[in-house]
């Protein structure tokens, strides 16, 4: 793979082509823009910057592999070699008199290290890359565009039916990360480079100060258990430069913004300024959803320092599921996305999958300086947000599935309480769902605290009571106790009550959070193996575990013992309640029943002993009812925006395509000068000439570079039929009518010709299956069918529904041609039966009758 290449440089001064030039010409980047050293192969550079992208590593082990090669083929000799006559990656440039007109084989005559050689040669690249991007964006009009990132969240809504209606018009997760650090030692930066997709230098400072400016809010109670609660965490570690990263990504997963964690902890201003970053660049009217794992917090942060106003009355606020877990009930019943509408099924965990993505990176940045750290996140973000972009087809189909599944299952169980009292209808159940809300509302501290109090002077009023006519019983006579000890009875039994509340308050509270640390330790043993094929905890850690599983046990066996008392004492004082009151009232028989349950089982809920008197506290059956209706209405807020995301999808292509050929259009026609829709300054620094066919060419180029990335995608998202079933899925109204998007009408002939392109299937065998005549080619003669063809009864179907559709639409351009094509596939599938693995979910089940028939005619 070494050999030598002869080469001439411009000799004057200055040079009328610069060296970093003259290389690139022949197909090399230096590892500097000035007297470089070495070069390497475009080719070899772009291929491992992609393999870096997908897959991060360490340059160092890299570099000393190709150390190892290139020395077993006379790499470091100094005379000239020969060598291969193979295609070279990597020359160490000799200069011969003045010109330097000679090339040898071998790397590094400025650094005798090849890792930094290699270093400076991708980083080359990458800014050449991120060049490129930027021009392109100044081209389209489209820098920091969201709907870039992801067409799916940001794309127009111009094809959203009625039925797509949104209660929020974007969702944004927000999360921080304190393993992405970098050491105090690795402060050498000569590049200074800040990409963009982190926040710019002046915007976190400004909401900075714009925070601590305002007063400090009064705490609630489930937000003075955080680290991040109000002012944020503090503690860092001395011997790190770089703490962590907070970042916002859209509900697929997709990175929107990050900010750069320096010498500090995860404040709430630097979450804030991302969700203001992200407002800015959408409608003044849109509606936000913020999930973060300290929402409710964030949202008392804001509203109580009287932050933004504007932009808080359109914003909603929800913990992620899996971190709202760690909140208490009645913190949950505000914020869990699960159990308050508008948020569909949307986790908010879309910062922890992009944490595990970038994991590969925290070895390799913790020894970098800031820009190559700052680089190295977002190349490998990019990489990891255009895989996303690139699945979304299969992200919708999985969605849909589960909503489905999801919605079938509560409709059943709901079906099931009704039958069991038909009193408890789908709204009567949605009212009591309604009334425990507002019985378990979230709660300052300073309330919760006046609550105790007052339940406490109520408590004291009667035992006050209770003990006066105790005296009074000493001191009468028999006769004239009658009256007396029936109140006495009755008082007791209140007071009674009244202490168990209390006790259940404090105990339960006690035993949930003590089980919760119990599973968590047990899974982290559990999860640890000794020897080879398991991660290892370390012994330290391990008698952590061992430590917190003894104690957590003991707690909850005690809390246990408690709570039945507790219970029995209940039922004793409360004789004269409804049986299936009594009946019902939970109690715990071992604590292996307690470790056992969820936890979001509604034993944790705190809800019997308060309110013994809602049926919402003591009914099973309205507990399963109202659990039902949640995931009803859930179903139906998730089916709403994944048919708007997959419309914006396809409006989003469309309107990319249109823009880019609009652009190519109207440079080709500007043959004397750029289009008068740019600034003449502007386009000459962004092209760096000043000479207009140059700047023509280029941008020619990188236009076109633009549309064959945008088709990429589109072969990516049309590989198949899932866009075309998910769009005819999430249709409105059999009686209402939607027009077939430009977008599917322009690929749906190819994908229903091309039978290599239609949803994964297998042939089916048996008695149901049957030969299939051979065809006419073009030619006149008959050719078999090929062996590929695939086309399974649900595609079939969708042909022959949008064949139908396009018969009521057939004056929208293009739709004749796909009307015919759509009728001769149909024809030419007559006799096929094949068996789908992919799509049985997505086709109604009286559609599929309907397949089913057409297949034995």
């Amino acid at each position: 793979m070494v050999y030598s290449k002869q080469v001439t440089f411009c000799a004057s001064n200055p040079p009328c082509v610069a060296e970093a030039v003259r290389l690139a010409q022949l197909g090399f980047i230096a590892s500097t823009a000035v007297n470089p050293g070495s070069a390497f192969s475009f080719r070899m550079i772009r291929l491992e910057n992609s393999r870096w992208r997908n897959a991060p590593y360490a340059l160092t082990g890299h570099a000393a592999g190709f150390e190892d090669y290139f020395g077993d083929n006379g790499w470091s000799k100094p005379e000239y070699y020969p060598g291969h006559p193979y295609v070279s990656i990597c020359y160490r440039l000799f200069a011969m008199d003045s010109t330097r007109t000679h090339l040898l084989p071998g790397c590094g005559a400025q650094d005798k290290e090849l890792r930094k050689q290699w270093q400076r040669a991708i980083d080359e690249f990458r800014a050449i890359e991120a060049s490129e991007r930027d021009v392109g964006d100044f081209l389209l009009g489209t820098a920091d565009a969201l709907a870039n990132k992801c067409p799916a969240c940001f794309g127009p809504k111009r094809l959203n039916r009625p039925h797509h209606t949104l209660q929020l018009d974007y969702m944004i997760a927000l999360d921080g990360n304190f393993q992405q650090t970098r050491e105090n030692n690795a402060t050498y930066d000569v590049q200074g480079i800040v990409p963009s997709l982190f926040l710019s230098d002046k915007a976190v400072p400004d909401m900075k100060a714009l925070v601590e400016n305002t007063a400090r809010p009064t705490k609630k109670a489930c937000t003075e258990s955080w680290k991040a609660a109000d002012g944020g965490a503090g503690r860092v570690s001395s011997r790190k430069i770089d703490t962590g990263l907070v970042a916002g990504v859209c509900r697929h997963d997709i990175a929107l913004k990050m900010v750069n964690l320096e010498k500090t902890g995860e404040k709430l201003y630097f979450a804030l300024a991302i969700v203001k970053h992200i407002s800015d660049h959408l409608p003044p009217d849109a509606r936000i959803g913020v999930l973060y794992d300290i929402a409710c917090n964030f949202k008392h942060h804001i509203e109580k320092r009287h932050l933004l106003p504007e932009l808080f009355e359109r914003l909603e606020f929800a913990t992620s599921v899996f971190h709202a877990y760690a909140h208490t009930w009645g913190c949950q019943v505000d914020y869990n996305p699960r159990l308050i509408p508008k948020f569909g099924f949307t986790d908010g965990e879309g910062c922890e999958r992009l944490w595990s993505a970038l994991r590969s990176l925290i070895p390799i940045n913790r020894p970098s300086n800031k820009s190559h750290r700052l680089v190295n996140l977002a190349v490998r973000t990019q990489a990891v947000n255009d895989a996303n972009v690139s699945r979304l087809g299969s992200w919708f189909t999985r969605r849909l599935r589960s909503a489905k599944a999801r919605s079938t299952a509560a409709r059943k169980e709901l079906e099931a309480v009704i039958a069991h009292d038909a009193t408890w209808s789908e709204e009567v159940l949605r009212v009591a769902w309604q009334d425990q809300r507002r019985a378990q509302a979230w709660k300052t501290a300073a309330q919760e605290a006046e609550e105790d109090r007052l339940r406490e002077s109520e408590l004291y009023k009667l035992a006050e009571e209770l003990y006066r006519i105790d005296c009074i019983i000493d001191e009468s006579e028999p006769e004239a106790l009658v009256g007396l000890n029936s109140k006495y009875d009755r008082l007791a039994r209140e007071i009674d009550q009244a202490a168990i509340v209390q006790l259940q308050r404090s105990g339960t509270g006690i035993s949930s959070t003590e089980v919760i640390a119990y599973k968590t330790s047990r899974e982290i043993l559990l999860s640890t193996r000794r020897g080879r094929g398991g991660s290892t905890l370390g012994q330290r850690e391990a008698n952590k575990a061992r430590k917190t599983e003894v104690k957590t046990h003991s707690g909850a066996e005690k809390v246990r013992n408690a709570y039945n008392k507790a219970v029995n004492a209940f039922r004793t004082a409360g004789g004269s309640s409804p049986s299936h009151v009594l009946n019902n009232l939970p109690s715990v028989g071992s604590l292996a029943s307690i470790l056992d349950l969820e936890d979001t089982d509604l034993f944790w809920q705190d809800g019997f002993f308060p309110h013994v008197d809602a049926a919402w506290a003591t009914d099973p059956w309205v507990k399963r009812g109202i659990v039902a209706v949640r995931d009803l209405d859930r179903a139906a807020e998730e089916f709403a925006r994944i048919g708007a995301e997959v419309r914006q999808t396809l409006a989003w292509l469309e309107d990319e395509h249109d823009l880019i050929s609009s652009r190519q259009a109207l440079w080709l026609s500007a043959t004397d000068s750029a289009p008068t829709i740019y600034d003449h300054d502007r386009v000459e620094r962004a092209f760096g000439s000043t000479v207009y066919a140059t700047i023509r060419d280029r941008a020619l180029v990188i236009l076109d570079a633009r549309m064959r990335s945008l088709q990429k995608r589109e072969r990516d998202w049309f590989r198949d039929s899932t866009f075309l079933l998910l769009w005819y899925t999430t249709r409105g109204p059999a009686d209402t009518h939607e027009p077939v998007p430009r977008a599917l009408k322009r690929l749906t002939p190819q994908l229903l010709l091309n039978p290599g392109n239609v949803s994964k299937t297998t042939t089916a065998t048996g008695a149901g299956a049957r030969s299939v005549a051979p065809r006419e080619d073009a030619s006149g003669a008959y050719a078999a069918p090929s062996e590929s063809f695939r086309t399974t009864d649900d595609d079939r179907l969708l042909a022959r529904r949008i064949t139908e559709q396009l018969d009521t639409d057939m004056n929208v351009e293009g739709a004749k041609s796909l009307h015919d094509l759509t009728v001769q596939m149909l024809e030419l599938q007559e006799g096929m039966l094949y068996d789908s693995d992919s799509s049985d979910n997505l086709v109604p089940d009286e559609e599929r009758s309907l397949s089913d028939s057409d297949s034995e005619e």
